[in-house]
């Protein structure tokens, strides 16, 4: 049981890494539903607008518990050695550039999946090699402060959405 204590983050870390994969995942579904506004004005009525944009934020609740869990899981199989002491700065790395890798396999038809996780991959060890270094890291832990207070918010509008969808299906 200490073995698995120890592979896995302490659970004052788990806040920070979970506020920038929510962050992640809710700023791409904000920049899908903001795409479709225009279209969803013309077809719909304000109260069906509210209940889609419901339903979106609820996935994406959803979504990033999803993501945390991957994310989560990957910080308990990468060598114990990276994360030493570095735990939020390294879980919060491998976040956003999975999320990166996902948004590149998306975004390009001609990139392969397997590409995309493979320049995820090697941006992920570029950064954590060179950023490991100086203030540089300050900065990022204080981005992710940041974050955190914006995932926050994500998550109050989320409790109300999930709230609204929950309604929705019973009445």
């Amino acid at each position: 049981m200490a073995t698995f204590k120890e592979r896995f983050p302490a659970r004052k870390d788990w806040l920070p890494i979970f506020g920038v994969c929510a962050f992640v995942v809710h700023g791409w579904a904000i920049f899908s539903l903001l795409r479709e506004i225009p279209s969803l004005l013309l077809r719909l009525g304000m109260g069906d607008i509210l209940a889609a944009i419901a339903y979106t934020l609820t996935f994406a609740l959803a979504e990033s518990l999803l993501f945390f869990a991957l994310v989560f899981a990957l910080v308990g199989l990468l060598p114990h050695r990276w994360f030493r002491n570095h735990t939020i700065w390294m879980g919060t790395v491998v976040a956003v550039l999975l999320q990166y890798a996902s948004l590149l396999s998306v975004m390009s038809a001609e990139l392969p999946v397997f590409m995309a996780w493979l320049l995820g991959l090697g941006a992920l060890l570029l950064i954590f090699f060179r950023l490991l270094r100086g203030d540089k890291m300050r900065l990022w832990l204080d981005l992710v402060e940041r974050v955190s207070v914006l995932a926050a918010l994500y998550l109050v509008v989320d409790g109300l959405s999930l709230v609204v969808v929950v309604l929705r299906n019973l009445f």
